[in-house]
């Protein structure tokens, strides 16, 4: 299970780190025309990056599960816990790269269809970005970054994992977890940067760490 999760940790987090490095510009909230634009002028790129970003949640799940699976033994409370709410968030991150991959991505196709009126679409975006009813997705996904910080200060707390690596990885967790808020490229990828030297670092820890129960051979009890 170890060596999974430890493969699992690394790909996610690499994968994310990629695919903010072939993300187009996304703007902020009121440039829709502009956003329509790059989308179109982008659009097999912006469509790749975010189906590797579904990948990457595919990929998280299992870290959740073996993360979780390797607390479960020494913090049963934490370990449940960390788990659901990091599922809980993967779900509703589904949603967000549902909306902010395939609904945008669909729109930015028909604004270069003939005979299109661009201040409708442009509307049409507005809706889709600052519609109230979006919120349960973008909020329910912060149960992923509680998620995994109770997991990691679990598995730190019970030297599974080393600190430097685990606070990297948790970091990590909380500058990406809240990039809807931040709305910037280069901070995604300094985010996803720091995440994904996080992951590799957990990630080499547990596979290195496979033989035996814990960093330092600390007993099972």
């Amino acid at each position: 299970m170890r060596r999974i999760t430890a493969a699992a940790t690394v790909a996610a987090t690499v994968l994310f780190f990629i695919v903010n490095l072939i993300h187009p510009k996304e703007y902020t909230r009121d440039h829709e025309p502009q956003q329509l634009q790059t989308i179109a002028n982008h659009y097999t790129r912006w469509q790749l990056a975010h189906f590797l970003t579904f990948i990457a949640i595919l990929l998280f799940v299992v870290v959740v599960l073996g993360l979780a699976a390797l607390l479960y033994t020494r913090l049963r409370n934490m370990a449940i816990v960390g788990g659901l709410l990091g599922l809980w968030g993967l779900v509703a991150l589904g949603g967000v790269l549902a909306l902010d991959g395939f609904a945008w991505a669909a729109l930015g196709e028909v604004s270069t269809w003939p005979a299109i009126d661009p201040r409708t679409l442009a509307n049409a975006l507005h809706a889709v970005q600052q519609s109230h009813w979006n919120l349960y997705f973008y909020v329910g996904g912060l149960s992923w970054i509680f998620g995994l910080l109770i997991l990691s200060i679990g598995l730190i707390r019970q030297r599974l994992i080393p600190a430097t690596a685990g606070w990297i990885f948790a970091l990590g967790v909380v500058l990406v977890g809240i990039e809807a808020a931040i709305e910037n490229n280069a901070y995604f990828i300094v985010a996803s940067a720091v995440l994904a030297v996080g992951g590799i670092g957990v990630g080499l820890a547990l596979r290195n760490d496979d033989d035996s129960t814990s960093i330092g051979n600390v007993p099972a009890g």
